[in-house]
């Protein structure tokens, strides 16, 4: 069945409601005494995912839209339906015995249509890897679902040499494959790979079908890209539209496996039919509000941006006029001629006003050119936690507080529970970290999230090692 893309992009075919990929399960939920109750097909999370990342590419600031397609050699929406297309296929690894062994006997009568395909062998496998300590469990080592991923796609680029055209393109396409598959951390190697293709070939056979179905499904259309155009080898730019790919793909994967956004139950408990097509819709609607709330469109670029003694009044307090000294007044004249990204070095004593002198360049900065926000690094964590509050109130003078910076600036190192109030408990469970609908700075608060906020303060070194 042939049917238009929801958002109106291309012509894509969706699965048929009772194909058997509706039976594979991308993500589980248990109550809490380990019954299981909810489940969500790898379609349907693919789904979410593509919806998320078109929703967070129009959030993006227009820079990372430049150094994307530029680092693809493609035109900006080109490399929007590119992007996201290959993000949303991050999970296509999950199409595998290797992945879907994990829920057998928690899945039940769900699973039973594909439990043929999963050998008893490898359930004995799977019982005796429970068992062992985390060390075994390593030694033992299932295979990752993102090298399965970065596998089946780099076999299908493969198996599709037209889609490409020239040998750069489909070397390229294998870069982008590893970089989206190591959505957990890191790049999927080719020693990963390598070891992915190392599954049973007959076993595999019947998932291997299943992971070219999803990654030719719609939404998206990976015939309708243009990947004949795309020279990572040649291009500069390459690496660093390679690395911004990847981080975004592991932010729209958050968004999307947080059931708070995207509720379990797709397909219904006990049936593997799914109008894939209607979900589609039902997807767009829950990543539009989700990111409304997470990540809400910049209004930097249509701020009126105040001057000194407005920005800095809380400095001075009531009844007094904050007045630029002259290193402010010097970096206001430079910051004022230019766009686009700029490094600005200021050495002055203790005292000086560094610190307002920088918030008015960013301020400045950050209105050119559209920016999101700010990440304010310090040397020390003693030295974050004294200009936390310093910066949100300069965002409130600025008018740059929305409904995820209600709190201002959120501080970002690894003591900052110490210091901020302990944010609100969620005590909904979920397939990944809570986040509360109240506290919107809990999203970001999670392991390894909180650079992403609009506005930080950190340390150096957090953004060095990021």
């Amino acid at each position: 069945m042939v049917l238009p893309l929801v958002s109106g992009v291309t012509m894509a075919v969706f699965l048929p409601v009772n194909h058997p990929a509706h039976y594979a399960w991308a993500k589980t939920y248990k109550d809490q005494s380990g019954t299981f109750r909810l489940w969500h097909s790898v379609p349907c999370h693919i789904t979410d995912c593509y919806t998320t990342s078109r929703e967070l590419w129009d959030r993006l600031p227009q820079v990372a839209h430049e150094v994307i397609a530029r680092g693809l050699g493609l035109t900006v929406p080109e490399a929007k339906e590119t992007v996201c297309w290959l993000s949303s296929r991050h999970d296509t690894g999950k199409l595998h015995p290797e992945f879907a062994v994990k829920a057998v006997g928690d899945l039940g009568p769900i699973f039973e249509p594909n439990i043929g395909m999963v050998s008893k062998a490898k359930v004995r496998q799977l019982a005796a890897w429970k068992e062992t300590d985390p060390v075994e469990k390593r030694r033992i080592g299932l295979i990752p679902h993102g090298a399965a991923t970065t596998a089946a796609m780099i076999g299908w680029a493969t198996r599709n040499p037209t889609v490409f055209q020239n040998k750069v393109a489909e070397q390229s396409f294998t870069h982008m494959a590893r970089a989206v598959g190591g959505h957990h951390g890191s790049h999927i190697t080719r020693d990963g790979v390598l070891h992915a293709e190392k599954t049973d070939k007959a076993e595999d056979a019947p998932w291997a079908v299943l992971r070219d179905a999803v990654i030719e499904m719609a939404p998206g259309d990976v015939h309708a890209l243009p990947w004949h155009k795309i020279n990572l080898r040649d291009n500069p730019d390459g690496a660093a539209a390679i690395e911004l790919i990847a981080g975004f793909t592991s932010f729209a994967d958050w968004v999307a496996s947080n059931t708070d956004n995207f509720p379990l139950g797709n397909p219904p408990s006990g049936s593997a039919t799914t109008d894939h097509a209607a979900y589609v819709q039902k997807s767009e609607a829950l990543a539009k509000k989700a990111l409304t709330v997470l990540y809400p469109k910049s209004n930097m670029g249509t701020l009126r941006i105040k001057n000194y003694k407005k920005l800095f009044q809380h400095v001075v307090g009531k009844g007094q006029t904050f007045r630029p000294n002259a290193l402010q007044r010097c970096v206001k004249h430079v910051v004022e001629g230019r766009s686009g990204p700029t490094l600005i070095v200021i050495e002055a004593l203790m005292g000086w006003g560094k610190t307002e002198a920088a918030l008015y360049a960013q301020a400045h900065l950050g209105h050119r050119n559209k920016y999101r926000g700010c990440y304010f690094g310090l040397p020390t964590r003693a030295a974050a936690n004294q200009l936390h509050g310093r910066t949100s109130q300069f965002l409130g003078n600025l008018g740059a507080m929305t409904s995820s910076t209600k709190e201002g600036a959120l501080l970002c190192h690894g003591l900052a529970g110490l210091v901020e109030k302990a944010p609100k408990t969620n005590l909904v469970p979920s397939a990944d970290s809570p986040d509360d609908p109240d506290d919107p700075h809990s999203f970001f608060r999670g392991k390894k999230k909180t650079l992403m906020a609009p506005y930080g303060v950190g340390t150096i070194d957090q953004a060095m090692l990021a």
